[in-house]
Parts: C-alpha cells; structure tokens; sequence
C-alpha cells in the first residue's frame, strides 16, 4: 500500500453501489481478534473497525480488506469505494494527507466486479443474517487455504481487461486445486488426485458440480453431461493452442459471460458450505438467480439446443 503505516483508534469507511441505493436499514457487529466492527446499511454501507484504545491503521484495514471479501462471496459484487476517515481516541477526525485518495489507488484491480456479477441476480445470500465473529474467523482461515485460487477468481470475475476467453479457462482450472481443498475439509473427493496421472480436470469438474452444482446445471446434466463437461475443457485447453490448429467445441462471446457468472454461483456455494452455511437456508434464492440468467435472450437456449446435441 501506497501510505505510511500511522496509530489510531478508528477508521470508518463509506461503500455504495456505483449506481443506486443499497437495501433497506440493516446492522450487525461482532468483535474479532480485539478489533470491534460496526456495519450499518441505510442506502449506503459504512463499517467502523476500532481498538479498545489504539493501534496500527494496516491492521484496521487489512480486517477490512478481509471482510469486504466475505461480503463479496455472499452478495457477488465489491461496492464502490467512498471515502475512509481515522479517528484518535477522543472521536477527532486524524489529518493524514490525501488518505482517501492513497487508499483508493493502492486497492487492487479485483475490486471492480465485471458487470455480468453486478446487481441482484448475482446476490443470493443477506450478508446481515450470517456475518459474525465465528464465521469471520471461519472465513479468514479459509482464505489463506485457498491462498492464489481466491485471488485468481476475483481477478477474473472483475473488470480488468483480459479476453472473455482467458478469463472462462482461468476460472473453468480454478476446479482442480479446488478438489484438494474440498477434499481436506470435508474428504469429499478422496480418490481424486489434481495434477497425478490418473486425475483429469474432467472428471474434477464432473465431482465438483455432482456434488455442489445440480441445481445450477441441471438442465445441461439432463441434456448431455458428458459433452457439457468435454466443452468446459475444451474451453481451458483452448487458450493453450493457436486458434487454427484447434476446432474443439468450446464456449464463446455471451455463452463464456453466461458461464463465467454460473461457474461463479458454483464457486461461492462451494465456498459457503465449507464455512457450515446451509445450503437449504439459501437455495431457492440461488435457483431463482440461475433461472433469470437462463432466460436472458436466447443465449441458454441456444447453447443447449445447439452444442449439447
């Protein structure tokens, strides 16, 4: 981070949907690790972290960065970023220099969400009704677990200017590594062994979404799953070719948007019910939100009709 570490009491940050209003009055807050958070949602988000007496500024916003994060995995979209104020003890507004401005461009690119991942067809879990301290705790071992995997998922569910296809292959591999991870927690996937001969991304994929993403692919299990499963890594593998030496069957233009934001659903419940959530508590807003992607113009239907016959 661009900025000079400084002591403190309180930071309090301000976040906002780039347009619109956030939800109704909403609260919650816990205390973790000596740092007590504060959240209040009236049309704009804003979180204060504090210490009992003083401490470092990266340490406030390091926790920030953190639960910023488990907002994101339960509502599918980084807010806009409006303003960050310090505090000393006695409440005062800390005079740092252009702090606001330092913060601002020191985060990372992640933190503007592509578009597709935007609004409340994305957003399928009230962060309200789950965050606390456990859960945050739960959380931040979760995400040193899954160390560069997280990072490449919202690097490539973000704005950044990499291709559609690049960006579908970096998320179709995330799968893989992912079974290990799965398989420590829960022991799920014991027989499968990534990167061992014997393991294929194909049959990661195949356990992956039997296990966490019937109801989001129900309808391309119905119709053909084997050869859904073949245009998925058709799709990693294609970025590894030049374009005229190869002619698999693979996903493009809108369908790769489409799968990016169903291959995202499947992730985030993965990662959900690794932190003990119930996925009974959340599925009917989740399928509701794969069927508004479905029937958005022809591109589903299309894909369905066209590539899975």
């Amino acid at each position: 981070m661009n900025l000079e570490n400084f002591i403190c009491h309180k930071i309090k940050i301000t976040q906002a949907y780039e347009k619109g209003l956030l939800g109704g009055a909403k609260d919650l807050s816990f205390v973790t690790n000596d740092i007590e958070i504060r959240i209040k949602q009236i049309s704009v988000r804003t979180v204060e972290l504090s210490y009992d007496q003083t401490g470092d500024f990266d340490r406030l916003y390091s926790t920030f960065c953190q639960l910023e994060k488990l907002f994101v995995l339960f509502e599918g979209e980084f807010l806009d970023f409006k303003k960050i104020i310090a505090y000393d003890c006695n409440g005062k507004e800390m005079k740092q220099s252009k702090l606001f401005e330092k913060i601002k461009s020191s985060r990372l690119n992640y933190c503007s969400t592509i578009d597709a991942c935007r609004g409340n067809t994305t957003n399928f879990l009230d962060a309200f009704k789950y965050i606390n301290a456990d859960i945050f705790s739960k959380w931040c071992n979760l995400v040193e677990d899954l160390d560069i995997i997280h990072q490449v998922f919202l690097y490539n569910t973000s704005s950044i200017g990499l291709t559609i296809d690049a960006k579908i292959a970096s998320i179709i591999e995330v799968f893989e590594p992912l079974v290990e991870l799965i398989t420590e927690y829960t022991n799920q996937f014991s027989s499968l062994k990534p990167g061992e001969k014997g393991t294929t991304l194909k049959m990661c994929l195949d356990a992956i979404i039997s296990m966490y993403g019937k109801d989001i692919f129900d309808t391309e299990y119905s119709k053909n799953a084997g050869k859904f499963l073949q245009i998925l890594v058709n799709s990693r593998i294609k970025v590894m070719h030049i374009k005229r030496n190869f002619n698999q069957v693979c996903l493009s233009g809108e369908e790769a948007v489409l799968y990016i934001v169903k291959l995202s659903f499947l992730y985030r419940n993965i990662l959900c019910c690794l932190l003990g959530i119930e996925y009974c508590d959340y599925r009917d807003k989740l399928v509701e939100s794969v069927k508004k992607w479905e029937t958005r113009k022809n591109v589903f239907s299309n894909f369905i009709n066209n590539k899975l016959n």
